[in-house]
């Protein structure tokens, strides 16, 4: 089963990076994106978080994005009552 398959349906995906982690560390990213059927840019992406966040680097993260470059900032916003498009 391949890595992405895998993570998606795990219940505990932090021990499974830690794992890949410290094989990682071990043994090298590319024999760890071998043995966990991934790739080297997400083992080192894994790598590198835990190297500069520790074991906080190892958890999920949200996925909103941090800035919505075509969302209006609330004092441009118009005020429309509901039901109106234009």
């Amino acid at each position: 089963m391949e890595y992405y398959q895998l993570i998606r349906d795990l219940s505990n995906k932090f021990n499974y990076r830690l794992r890949m982690v410290e094989y990682a560390l071990e043994h090298g990213v590319s024999q760890a994106a071998r043995e966990y059927k991934t790739t080297r840019r997400t083992v080192r992406k894994w790598v590198n978080r835990f190297k500069q966040e520790g074991l906080r680097g190892l958890e999920d993260r949200k996925r909103v994005p941090k800035h919505i470059p075509h969302k209006l900032k609330p004092k441009d916003e118009v005020s429309r009552p509901r039901g109106q498009d234009h």
